[in-house]
This record gives C-alpha cells, sequence and structure tokens, in this order.
C-alpha cells in the first residue's frame, strides 16, 4: 500500500537510524496486508474438500495472517539477524514486528513523522539498571525537589504580599501559618491572600482568637 506520509517516514528511519549493507533500513514501516514470508514446516495438500497428502517443505505464505487484529493496520519492523529455523532465507536478517498501529479497542491508527519520533527516541535511549534501593533513592530525591520548589513558590507568595519579614520569620520557625492567616511572632494575624492588601489592621476583619497556638509550628 502505497501512502506519501509512510514513505517520507520510511525515509526519515533510513537516514536516521540506517542500513545494512544490503540496504536494508534497521526500522520500516510496512502495510500487514500483502506482506509475504517463506515458512519451512508440515503442510497439506487438498484438492477440493478431498485430502491428498502431507509434506514438509517451504511455502510463501502471508506474515500476518494468523493475528486478526493485526490486519490492515500499518505495523513499525526491526531488521533482526536471530536465527529463526522457521524461515527460509537468501540472506541473514529478517523483519520482526515491534509495534503495531491501533488503539486499546483494535481501531486502526495511521503512524506520523511526530509520533515515529517519539517513539524511536523511547525505544532508543539506554536504560539505566538500577537496583530497587537505587530507584527508592531516586524518588525520595525527586519528592525532596518537588517540595522544596512548593516551599520556595510560597514563600515567594508570602515576601510579595506582605514583605520579606513574615517569609523570614516563617522560615525560621517565628511565626506560624494556618489556612489563610499567617501569626507573626507578636501573634498578630495577617489574612494572606495574595494579590490583595493585608487586612490584618482592618477593622472590618474578625479577631482571631490565639489560644493554644504554638510558635515555631507550622501547618497547611
Amino acid at each position: 500500500m502505497k501512502n506519501k506520509e509512510i514513505d517520507g517516514i520510511n525515509k526519515w528511519l533510513d537516514e536516521t537510524y540506517g542500513h545494512d549493507l544490503l540496504g536494508r533500513a534497521y526500522y520500516r514501516i510496512i502495510w500487514s496486508v500483502g506482506e509475504l514470508e517463506k515458512r519451512k514446516g508440515n503442510f497439506q495438500i487438498f484438492s477440493g474438500p478431498i485430502f491428498i497428502r502431507e509434506y514438509y517443505g517451504v511455502q510463501e505464505l502471508p506474515k500476518y495472517k494468523y493475528h486478526p487484529d493485526w490486519r490492515e493496520r500499518w505495523i513499525l519492523e526491526r531488521l533482526d539477524y536471530t536465527p529463526n529455523p522457521e524461515l527460509a532465507l537468501n540472506q541473514p536478517g529478517h523483519y520482526e514486528p515491534l509495534y503495531v498501529f491501533y488503539d486499546r479497542e483494535g481501531n486502526y491508527q495511521k503512524p506520523t513523522l511526530k509520533v515515529m519520533k517519539y517513539y524511536m527516541y523511547m525505544l532508543t535511549q539506554p536504560k539505566p539498571k538500577l537496583t530497587d534501593k537505587q530507584w527508592q533513592n531516586r524518588w525520595d530525591e525527586q519528592e525532596k525537589e518537588d517540595l522544596a520548589e512548593e516551599t520556595e513558590f510560597f514563600y515567594g507568595c508570602i515576601e510579595d504580599e506582605y514583605g520579606g519579614e513574615i517569609a523570614a520569620a516563617l522560615h525560621h520557625g517565628e511565626a506560624i501559618v494556618n489556612p489563610g492567616v499567617i501569626f507573626d511572632a507578636k501573634e498578630k494575624p495577617h489574612w494572606f491572600n495574595r494579590g490583595k492588601k493585608d487586612v490584618s489592621n482592618s477593622s472590618d476583619s474578625d479577631s482571631v482568637p490565639s489560644k493554644g497556638r504554638q510558635t515555631g509550628t507550622a501547618t497547611t
């Protein structure tokens, strides 16, 4: 099945990932219908419904005949040099399927160059071999980085709203924060609302009781 877009993708695959000495691209996209291969095995001969005999030999057969979900689909193949005793080959190497383009429901999908670039990048990048402990350490470090970014953003919001004094007090444990309100070291309330004016001294503000509060702890 000829298709200009697929031809363009195959050209990109050949130019980017190369080909062997026979000019066969290491990766290619093919249309499953009409793809043939020569296979060795036991085959039966019939004359109409009448069985004649069985023999061992070579036949050229549809490559994806036995995969119902793969019929009439685009397939990414890779040139493979692993010996396969079931195939009759004129030269080393044969193509094996890597990816069939269909969705979770088995519906037809058409490859695009953008998708192929992403897929090939993920396929060909070396994967680090880590122990369970190394993966856990990596996960812990990522959590620390995420927390540090969130903390920095939070203090930035406070500094934008009230200036560096309260942000520094929070950072050093000299003030605490409850949802919507910040208490400084003198237990003076500051209602936190980014982009709006500090209303701690407003006569319209509700008073906030300080009994039971502990300086030096923070809850969000």
